[in-house]
């Protein structure tokens, strides 16, 4: 790895001074609270927010460029800070349901980072042990997740098809780790996919606590029914913006030998 120097040096205090801040404040506050729920509810509930202002900022910037960079990173360290804070929560409410999801809302955006890390361009890339062992666990998780999602009472259709989908899709994640595409934009496909579908999950949540109103299914189900085809859009997107570049400078290149 490159040493710091520079601007490199002035972006990295830019990201983690206002987070350190963040965290020292929050470790006063939590340090203040006697009941435990409250102390973990906190940080679960602003990083959570931050995460939800941070995804469409990171999608709305230019793609690659350094506003882009760094609001993915403060999502990227939002969802690990709220869902980290969500976990010991669902463990005091015993509730297996938000354990996996929690699980599941981490290894997304890691994922998501990930992939990045190992486009083909990066002549650092490829996988490496933690990405077996976080793609292992996912899968263990969502095949645990549906095999006591008839235990789940009324949430066990929804366990099922969340346990269902994450099955599929960790199934594919071990399968690329193990012979990965050779399609030149494919990490861009993993990349987006991961981030936005765990933003997605990160919406989920949201209305799950806070639509009151809503059926309960609906909650659940609306977000991914309704985000899950404008994420693919999204992509297709930026796949055919990238197609038209390569298309112009393969032209460029060709031109003058002519």
């Amino acid at each position: 790895m490159p040493p710091l120097r520079g601007w490199r040096r002035i972006r990295l205090a830019l990201l983690l001074g206002p987070l350190l801040a963040i965290a020292a404040g929050a470790t006063v506050y939590w340090q203040s609270r006697t009941d435990m729920v409250d102390r973990f509810l906190s940080p679960h509930m602003f990083f959570g927010a931050l995460a939800l202002a941070g995804a469409p900022a990171a999608m709305l910037t230019r793609k690659g460029g350094w506003w882009h960079r760094r609001w993915g990173d403060v999502y990227l360290v939002s969802m690990a800070v709220s869902v980290g804070a969500a976990i010991p929560l669902a463990l005091h409410m015993q509730s297996r349901f938000f354990i996996y999801l929690s699980i599941f809302c981490l290894y997304l955006p890691f994922a998501g980072f990930r992939a990045l890390a190992r486009r083909p361009s990066n002549p650092h890339g490829g996988a490496r042990w933690w990405d077996w062992a976080a793609a292992t666990l996912a899968l263990s998780a969502s095949l645990d997740f549906l095999w006591r999602a008839p235990e789940m009472g009324n949430l066990a259709p929804i366990a099922q098809i969340f346990g269902l989908l994450m099955a599929v899709w960790t199934s594919s994640d071990i399968l690329v780790l193990w012979h990965p595409p050779r399609h030149p934009y494919f990490w861009l496909v993993e990349h987006m996919g991961k981030m936005l579908g765990s933003f997605l999950a990160a919406v989920t949540a949201f209305l799950v606590v806070q639509a009151n109103g809503m059926p309960v299914l609906h909650r659940y189900l609306v977000p991914a029914a309704v985000g899950g085809p404008l994420v693919i859009m999204w992509i297709g997107y930026h796949l055919r913006r990238l197609r038209r570049v390569d298309q112009r400078t393969h032209a460029l290149q060709v031109a003058p030998s002519r």
